[in-house]
């Protein structure tokens, strides 16, 4: 069933002016088309050696708190996705993502990466494979450490780092 009405964004009263013949000519435009196939699912992306030395690779910069490292990991043509969980995400450069990792590390941010197993089921953060980090709360014993999915993704036919999703954990359980 579909419904054609008339709505106002303003909120002034104004005088109503569409006749009937404006709705019926809108319902006799909507043209339903003939349902068709639905197409071959994609194939899950395959880990690759390429994609397993990149989440290698992620994990020895954290472990370094080398942020110079972490951002030539990162995509060079696209934004950096974060967000956190049941939340909305944000895009950053590479270099914003990177100076905020440096800044983080001088404050005494600890990262460490379970590297494996690489997964492959869905996240929320685009990208076909992704790991699990933990990243420590600045020393600070009050703030708990948040559990964050690295993810990672194809771009030019190279691979990187290209997403975190923060505040993962419930997805763990």
């Amino acid at each position: 069933m579909y419904t054609i009405y008339l709505s106002a964004d303003s909120h002034v009263p104004q005088p109503f002016t569409a006749i009937e013949a404006i709705f019926d000519a809108i319902a006799r435009s909507v043209t339903f088309v003939t349902p068709a196939a639905r197409p071959t699912p994609t194939l899950a992306p395959q880990l690759s050696a390429d994609a397993t030395t990149l989440v290698d690779a992620v994990a020895a910069a954290f472990a370094a708190s080398d942020a110079d490292r972490l951002r030539e990991l990162m995509a060079p043509k696209c934004w950096f996705g974060a967000g956190y969980y049941q939340s909305s995400g944000s895009a950053l450069s590479r270099e914003k993502m990177a100076e905020g990792l440096r800044s983080s590390f001088a404050r005494g941010l600890k990262v460490s990466v379970e590297s494996r197993p690489i997964r492959t089921d869905a996240t929320i953060v685009r990208g076909p494979f992704w790991v699990w980090a933990t990243w420590s709360a600045y020393g600070d014993p009050v703030i708990r450490a948040d559990d964050v999915q690295l993810v990672f993704g194809q771009q030019d036919g190279g691979w990187y780092w290209i997403g975190a999703l923060f505040h993962a954990g419930a997805l763990r359980r």
